[in-house]
Formats: structure tokens, sequence, C-alpha cells
């Protein structure tokens, strides 16, 4: 087995090619979880508020997961029938992404079942904290891995406040895990671009 021999351009264009396809990784990253992050800070704002209205199904509100999903999926779709090559980094977000997407279904059926919701917020609170640690870890950036840290210490503050202080602290977790990290990797990522 000869191993094949580069011409200083080919070499070069290879680099770029590699460069390019981290920095359409990182942009992907930021899409997920700005869709996520702004779907489940209405979700949570919404449900609270509507709490002190006349309102008798406040909770009507957690249906924009159901878009999220629907989002997900095209987006996924497009970007896989787009994508001449994958990476492990996309497989591995991929399959982290759809399990995170059933686990979250199978929890809310769970919960939803045995009617345990005044319970479930600090539940939330640290699988968030678990899915922006691995996800701070796969790619690398360490803002991830602290806001797993504030998920965790705001789960377990969680367990001491009433349902709908929950509610808004379920707004503060996405912001600090979700919000937050998505628009400092899209800024990176045009930061980035500036550069090459």
């Amino acid at each position: 087995m000869s191993a094949e021999k580069f011409t200083p351009e080919q070499s070069l264009q290879l680099i770029r090619t590699m460069i390019e396809k981290v920095k359409q990784d990182v942009t992907d990253n930021s899409f997920f979880l700005l869709l996520w992050g702004w779907l489940v800070f209405a979700a949570a704002i919404l449900h609270y508020a509507l709490k002190f209205t006349s309102f008798a199904q406040p909770w009507l509100s957690w249906n924009l997961m159901w878009a999220g999903a629907a989002i997900s999926i095209y987006y996924g779709i497009r970007k896989g029938h787009r994508q001449k090559t994958r990476t492990f980094l996309d497989d591995t977000m991929r399959l982290f992404g759809i399990g995170t997407g059933i686990m979250f279904t199978v929890l809310a059926f769970i919960i939803g079942a045995f009617e345990i919701w005044m319970y479930s917020f600090p539940i939330y609170f640290a699988l968030y904290g678990y899915m922006t640690f691995v996800i701070g870890a796969i790619i690398r950036f360490p803002l991830l891995r602290w806001a797993a840290g504030c998920c965790w210490a705001i789960a377990i503050i969680s367990v001491f406040t009433n349902f709908d202080i929950q509610l808004l602290l379920m707004a503060l977790v996405v912001l600090i895990s979700y919000i937050v990290p998505g628009y400092v990797l899209q800024s990176r990522q045009k930061t980035q671009m500036i550069k090459v």
C-alpha cells in the first residue's frame, strides 16, 4: 500500500476544505441550539404568563415542541441531502440529537402518565446540564461545559421552589445553556469566515 502524494496546492486545498467543513459543523450546532433554546424559552414564558389569565390550559404552550421537532427533522433531512461527505462529528451530533429527542419524548410521556409534572423541571434541568456538557465536550466548546454546571446548580435549587418559579428557571436554563452559547458559536463562525 503506497501513500498518495499531494502537490503543495492539493494539500492547501484539502486543508481549506477541512476548515470549511468544521465551520459548517459549528454553524449547524448553533442552529439547533438557537432553535430549541428559543422554542423552550417561549413555551416556558408563555406557560408562566397564561397561568395568570383565564386560559384554562396554559400547558398547551409546550406544543411548540412539535414545531421544533418538525423543523429539526426537515433541516436534518435537507442537510443530509446536500452533504457530500459526513464526518464522525456529523454522525455523533446527529445520533445524539435523535437520542435526545427520543429521551425527552419518552420522559414527557412517563411524567404525563403518572401526572407528576410538579417534579419534571428539576429532572429536565439536570438533563439539559448533561446534554450541554456532552455537546461542549464533543465540539470542544468550554462555554457549554460551564453552562452545564449552571444547569446542574439550578436543578438543585429548583427542588426548593414551586412550579411557577420552575417555569421561569426553565427559561433561564435554556438562555444559559442554549441561546447564549448558540449566539457565541454563530459569532465565532462569522469571525472565522472573515479571517479566511
